[in-house]
């Protein structure tokens, strides 16, 4: 009888043990993936590499262990001017791997996927050997659609005259 209470008892403490195992991993886990690493006080950084800050106004809508999405709450998308509308960040644990500035025009366009708003991409990358960072800017808007989805490449003085024509100050 005392082999068999012994026996319950470390199969019990293995399974206590087992429960706080898994409980402390996924807690550990929930709580790393709730923890923007490339928020507002990352903006330090940002400055001195030329990057737009994200100012007060921007909320968290998306965050994965290597994904952060930011919206600008004061863009609206059928408003009829320019805004700075969404900040999509990747990045593994320890390099930033892409950031891209995503402006909404006032203009619109149509395909046969709906009505869309006209788009500016300013997106700051690392090279693929991974050496380097590089700037990289697109136009979405009814005279690119024919480009292909993704609109056509521009050079960083087209986008900032795109982005003046929107009313949008753009610092960098």
């Amino acid at each position: 009888m005392d082999m068999v209470r012994k026996s319950y008892c470390r199969r019990f403490t293995e399974s206590i043990k087992a429960i706080f195992f898994a409980f402390t991993v996924s807690l550990l886990a929930m709580c790393n993936k709730d923890t923007p690493k490339y928020g507002v006080a990352y903006n330090i950084v940002r400055d001195s590499i030329g990057l737009t800050k994200i100012s007060s106004g921007f909320h968290l809508v998306k965050h994965t262990g290597f994904i952060e999405v930011w919206e600008n709450s004061a863009c609206i998308r059928d408003n009829k001017q320019g805004c700075f509308f969404k900040k999509k960040i990747r990045f593994n644990d320890t390099v930033l791997l892409n950031e891209s500035d995503i402006y909404l025009g006032p203009g619109e366009y149509k395909t046969i996927d709906g009505t869309f708003n006209e788009k500016l991409f300013w997106v700051y990358t690392l090279s693929i050997d991974r050496k380097k960072y590089q700037w990289q800017y697109t136009i979405q808007d009814k005279n690119s659609i024919s480009d292909g989805y993704l609109g056509k490449k521009i050079t960083k003085k087209e986008a900032k005259a795109i982005l003046k024509k929107w009313n949008i100050i753009h610092t960098q």
